[in-house]
């Protein structure tokens, strides 16, 4: 028990308090009492969450088409997805010449994911891909993406490189899908070529190993060429 308040101090009230309040909050008993009560609040709330989304769900899971030229319910594997209502194209309006060659690529993305689709080797790489696994997107879908977006060189690592036979350069390469090819070149300043070969995938990294001496290779080129499954091709170079 406290001793009375008006025969103690200010300072030694103070201190008895903060005792008591230490004991009281860091006692073992008392963490994992508030501990429990956290978790089964954050529980509760999780649980309410849930019951939230799938009462829209059920609300929406049979909606199709438009709402009153506002918005737009579309349907994707077991998802229903809100869009807004697409505003209509005004005819004395002409496309620039990005937009136009915008549409022409667009239009070629349809006819490879047709042609990918009707390949069931090809279309299982489609199926595989993990948003499709999710239903986030169609194997269709991604085809389309996959077209449309090239493959990207994010980093060339010469760091282990010295001009040596088996000496390794590393890639990271990244695709929406596949890549089918990765092959390197160097030359020299004055455009020789020294070398060239494909990089192999191990793990994560593309790795091509050097099968050329060169005593001097600063001010070197090392060109890198990818090709992705629609034979998309990207090409990077760094000097030495």
């Amino acid at each position: 028990m406290f001793p009375t308040l008006y025969t103690l101090p200010i300072a030694i009230i103070l201190k008895q308090l903060a005792f008591f309040l230490f004991t009281t909050l860091f006692h073992p008993e008392t963490t994992i009492c508030l501990r429990n009560k956290i978790a089964a609040t954050l529980h509760r709330q999780t649980k309410t969450i849930k019951k939230m989304a799938q009462s829209f769900n059920i609300l929406t899971q049979d909606l199709r088409g438009e709402v009153g030229k506002t918005i737009v319910f579309r349907h994707r594997g077991e998802k229903t997805f809100v869009a807004r209502y697409p505003r209509p194209r005004n005819p004395e309006l002409k496309a620039t010449e990005k937009q136009l060659k915008h549409r022409s690529k667009f239009q070629e993305a349809v006819l490879y994911a047709k042609s990918v689709l009707a390949n069931p080797t090809q279309k299982a790489l489609y199926q595989a891909d993990h948003k499709v696994k999710r239903n986030l997107m169609s194997a269709f879908n991604g085809a389309i993406a996959d077209y449309l977006n090239p493959p990207v060189v994010r980093r060339i690592d010469v760091s282990n490189y010295r001009g040596k036979i088996g000496d390794k350069i590393y890639f990271i390469i990244l695709d929406a899908i596949s890549v089918q090819s990765v092959k390197v070149a160097l030359h020299q300043s004055g455009g020789t070529l020294i070398e060239q070969g494909d990089a192999v995938k191990e793990g994560m990294l593309y790795v091509y190993t050097a099968t050329a001496n060169q005593s001097s290779f600063t001010g070197s080129v090392l060109t890198v060429t990818v090709t992705d499954l629609p034979k998309n091709v990207t090409e990077k170079k760094q000097t030495l």
